[in-house]
């Protein structure tokens, strides 16, 4: 089936003696491939790129995918800045020096008291076109360094949160029509990263899920898989793993299968950092999860 991967954040390393040991642990459990943090440990990017592809070389565990910086509910200025810009570029450039494939990029997330009053509820479909130009700013200015590098951009579906009610809702990509819109329009260096996560969070239907799956097609090379309780909660992108939620992970799979989804099966899920065996055992039940999910499809 799939490649099996797992997003791996700097701080999981201090169980281990560095990124060999942890590529050789998740090599072991029967890992396939790694999305390692975008973040770079102690400042050392060049050393940060040897380890990363020492390891990978050596326990023969791909890196398909790297996680962009991620700016949250900033001002549009914020979002279309020279320094934002300039983190996107060089990390785009990590991508490329580490030999990743994809690199995911989230789409402008509207910081409602740039667009709305404190009373007004957060109505991103009055903002839409707005939203988009500015995306399509900020994707058009990446698409060359993009290209130039051979690293697509995964858009990935995301959500506002509208802290005042404690909800977590429909925003840039969140429907598939504007994602394809996006994806399409932009085209060369651009495909989609689908998260779990993120759509039950704004659709709270798993049949909505499916749907976007097959009408995204072969735009989807990348995938976030986590779950949370957004069918029964307005609230809470928690990260959680295969069977800590509400979303059907066994119909999400046989949907993929059946649009030919040919990328990894990526968990993006919060692990412990509090004690190792806790972390080794959480890895490895997501290891017994897919080979369970892979008999089911």
């Amino acid at each position: 089936m799939w490649d099996l991967s797992v997003s791996f954040v700097n701080s999981s390393l201090k169980f281990f003696s560095g990124l060999d040991e942890a590529f050789k642990t998740l090599k072991d459990i029967g890992y396939d491939a790694v999305c390692p943090s975008e973040s770079i440990p102690n400042g050392d990017r060049q050393g940060y790129i040897d380890a990363l592809k020492n390891a990978s070389k050596k326990h023969g565990l791909k890196i398909n995918m790297l996680h962009l910086p991620i700016v949250c509910e900033q001002p549009t200025e914020v979002f279309l800045g020279e320094k934002f810009f300039q983190e996107m570029v060089n990390y785009i450039d990590l991508a490329e020096k580490i030999g990743c494939r994809y690199a995911v990029v989230h789409p402008h997330m509207p910081w409602k008291r740039e667009f709305f009053p404190m009373e007004e509820k957060f109505d991103y479909s009055k903002i839409r076109e707005r939203c988009e130009e500015i995306n399509f700013e900020f994707f058009t200015r990446l698409q060359p360094y993009a290209v130039n590098s051979g690293v697509d951009l995964a858009i990935e579906n995301i959500y506002t949160t509208d802290s005042e009610y404690r909800e977590q809702l429909v925003s840039g990509c969140s429907d598939v029509d504007e994602w394809i819109k996006y994806v399409d329009t932009l085209g060369k260096g651009f495909c989609a990263c689908l998260d779990t996560g993120h759509a039950n969070l704004t659709h709270k239907d798993d049949k909505v899920l499916n749907e976007t799956v097959e009408k995204l097609g072969s735009r989807l090379k990348t995938l976030h898989v986590n779950q949370n309780y957004g069918k029964f909660s307005n609230y809470g992108d928690f990260h959680l793993s295969p069977l800590a939620g509400d979303i059907d992970l066994v119909g999400f799979a046989k949907t993929l299968k059946k649009t030919g989804y040919d990328g990894d099966f990526n968990y993006e899920v919060i692990l412990s950092t509090v004690d190792k065996e806790v972390f080794l055992a959480e890895l490895k039940y997501l290891k017994v999860f897919t080979d369970y999910l892979y008999k089911q499809i």
